[in-house]
């Protein structure tokens, strides 16, 4: 009935997806000014290009670290488990954070980070200490804290991550998009078939039952 009575519907969202599926015409908005005002797939292009170049590393002064009088985040890096920053699915990727705790000391503090598609889908969250409560307190300082992606998880494509600070199980502060990564076909996982469908890509096992 809207559409047919001529009326614009002005749908506001980061996921491209819905954007792409729902607008013949899209506004960017960045920081309250007009960035981009045209067609749907030449807007979203160029917002997926500016947010989802390759970023796999990221460090920040103590005077620009995002976060607040109590904590900082410091630095951000993605990369396979041996150190390189080339990215392949069939390896374990490492995702490494840095703090500056200037104030904190206690259990209640927790660390965590989203894995989004380059189209603002969630692939999955996790936390430092939502797999152990034996976790020591926080210290005061620099911190360096890491957590480790099962290799052959992620399908081949284009991610980015939030960092999510928490205490007393509520945010103190989200970097947004703090990194963007890449993940590359393995040369030796390549079949027949080319790139599968979907966000993930497990290698499930498969026999027959007797």
């Amino acid at each position: 009935d809207v559409a047919a009575s001529g009326r614009t519907v002005l749908f506001v969202s980061h996921n491209m997806i819905s954007v792409r599926s729902l607008c013949s015409r899209v506004i960017w908005l960045e920081n309250g000014q007009l960035r981009m005002d045209g067609p749907t797939e030449e807007v979203v292009r160029s917002y997926l290009h500016t947010y989802t170049a390759s970023t796999p590393r990221v460090e920040w002064s103590k005077d620009d670290a995002p976060g607040n009088d109590l904590i900082r985040v410091q630095g951000v890096r993605v990369q396979q488990a041996g150190g390189n920053s080339i990215i392949e699915r069939d390896e374990a990727i490492q995702v490494h954070i840095t703090l500056d705790n200037l104030q904190i000391e206690d259990d209640d503090l927790n660390l965590g980070i989203n894995v989004l598609t380059d189209e603002e889908v969630l692939v999955f969250g996790s936390t430092l200490r939502e797999n152990s409560e034996t976790l020591p307190t926080f210290r005061r300082g620099t911190l360096q804290l890491a957590c480790e992606i099962p290799a052959g998880l992620l399908n081949s494509g284009n991610y980015r991550i939030h960092v999510n600070v928490f205490r007393s199980q509520k945010i103190l502060f989200r970097v947004q998009d703090a990194i963007a990564f890449t993940v590359h076909e393995s040369k030796r996982s390549v079949s027949y078939f080319g790139k599968r469908p979907g966000v993930v890509r497990p290698a499930l096992r498969w026999w027959f039952v007797p």
